[in-house]
């Protein structure tokens, strides 16, 4: 029972120490990039760099800041979420007597966030066009506020 007991706390901790280590870089990461002005664009709305390779860095460097800054903000945003999962999961396998519930737990963990990385890495082209293009179609620049309050209604 005590080992049992010290797993559970192994496993609290180290979730409540990722996501205070994804919460201070998120953090961090937006205090650089509110350093950054917007761009200010015809509709009267403001576009995040996000969407911008910076002077002089290639496209492999803005993917890779790009998903830098995804998968510490996912991380930050679905760890929460995810734990009680991760721990119904631990549950669940440990009645079956398996003796390595960290690492299937952390392999589980691991492939969740993959999976959401991925997503990213296929949502940053259609970013990059749509930026580039509302850069170049004034009236294309005008539409994006009407489009994102439709997209943020529907949601309702």
């Amino acid at each position: 029972m005590a080992s049992e007991r010290a797993s559970h706390q192994a496993f609290y901790g180290v979730s409540v120490l990722l996501f205070a280590a994804s919460a201070a870089l998120t953090i961090v990461w937006c205090a650089s990039m509110s350093a950054m002005s917007e761009m200010s664009m015809p509709g009267g709305w403001t576009m995040s760099m996000v969407w911008m390779r910076m002077p002089g860095q290639t496209w492999p460097g803005a993917v890779a800041s790009f998903l830098g800054m995804w998968v510490v903000m996912m991380v930050a945003m679905m760890l929460p979420s995810l734990v009680p999962m991760l721990w119904r999961y631990r549950q669940a396998v440990g009645t079956t007597g398996e003796t390595r519930l960290g690492r299937l737990t952390a392999l589980v963990g691991v492939g969740y966030f993959f999976v959401w990385t991925v997503f990213g890495t296929a949502a940053f082209p259609p970013g990059v066009a749509l930026a580039a293009i509302g850069m170049r179609q004034p009236a294309v620049a005008r539409a994006v506020p009407i489009a994102v309050s439709v997209v943020w209604l529907t949601k309702k």
